[in-house]
């Protein structure tokens, strides 16, 4: 115990961190891929991974492993588990994980008081050194939450952005309200976004801002842009989850991943893009989105076929 809080010291000098979270007995083979991605670009920052005490981690993971267990329990956690109506056991309990991960989050932050954490999906592949991104992150979040937009009232949390404990209480209060509705997590903090916009949270870049003009989007009538959000400010997009699945395919869990898939539930439609990937002066490939003559880099791509090998930078 002494050891880890000597390391968690050291790597505090550091401004911010970077967040996985497992929630089952397996941690599944692909993480490894997304860790390694992770700390190419991102070499100093600790990186951590929430677990259960059960699971059994691959050797020479380079995370700093923090058991769930070791967390304590918020009176919000434990009314979730109380009473929330999302089935433990259709797809091993997919959608009770992915929620409860942001009350161990809400937990983790608050005990080792950390600011400016980044929190990344298992199957979500970083090509962005986070600290060169802090200061628009600074500028434009501050005391807020980040996070990539897809649609009126969803928000896929695959790369979030958490400036401090403040913002998460905020979203973990306003999830105890609807504990019992049965929704995802990208529908309650869709909803949220839409309820607390840039009060506690605000939307990440995912689009090009002459595509809402020039093409229109779908399923969406919200007024203001917040599609393209502080795109000039960050000079890049983000993937909320529509360009990863055009890039690599669907999830195994519902189709045989094939790239080229369209979803059918985003605002924007990803094969209206081209993609390139660019070898950068470290040898590392980074992909790039082309739209009506503009070319930007991507930070991160949200692989949900899992096959993360194909996507790794080296």
């Amino acid at each position: 115990m002494k050891c880890l809080l000597f390391i968690l010291f050291v790597f505090q000098l550091h401004s911010y961190s970077i967040v996985f979270i497992h929630l089952g007995n397996k941690i599944p083979d692909y993480l490894s891929i997304a860790v390694k991605q992770a700390r190419l670009f991102n070499r100093e920052c600790p990186i951590y991974l929430l677990h259960n005490k059960g699971a059994r981690l691959p050797a020479g993971m380079g995370v700093i492993p923090i058991e769930c267990e070791s967390l304590s329990r918020s009176s919000f956690h434990q009314r979730f588990r109380q009473q929330t109506k999302l089935d433990k056991r259709s797809l091993n309990g997919f959608w009770f994980y992915t929620t409860e991960r942001f009350y161990y989050l809400q937990e983790f932050i608050q005990q080792y008081n950390l600011i400016d954490v980044f929190h990344l999906e298992n199957d979500v592949m970083l090509y962005a050194n986070l600290n060169d991104l802090l200061p628009v992150f600074h500028t434009y979040y501050k005391g807020m939450i980040g996070a990539t937009y897809e649609g009126e009232e969803r928000c896929v949390p695959g790369f979030v952005y958490i400036a401090d404990i403040h913002p998460m209480n905020e979203l973990m209060a306003f999830l105890a309200g609807r504990v019992g509705l049965n929704e995802t997590d990208m529908e309650w903090i869709g909803r949220f976004i839409n309820y607390k916009h840039k009060i506690y949270i605000d939307t990440l870049p995912v689009l090009f801002p002459n595509y809402r003009i020039t093409v229109g989007l779908r399923f969406c009538e919200v007024s203001d842009d917040r599609f393209s959000n502080y795109f000039e400010a960050f000079d890049s997009l983000f993937d909320a989850a529509a360009m990863g699945q055009y890039l690599g395919g669907e999830s195994p869990v519902h189709n045989t991943p094939v790239p080229g898939y369209v979803n059918p539930v985003s605002a924007y439609v990803s094969s209206h893009f081209t993609f390139e990937w660019e070898v950068d002066s470290e040898g590392r490939r980074i992909p790039f989105i082309l739209f009506q003559g503009q070319k930007k880099r991507i930070n991160n791509l949200h692989i949900h076929s899992k096959n993360l090998q194909l996507f790794y930078s080296q």
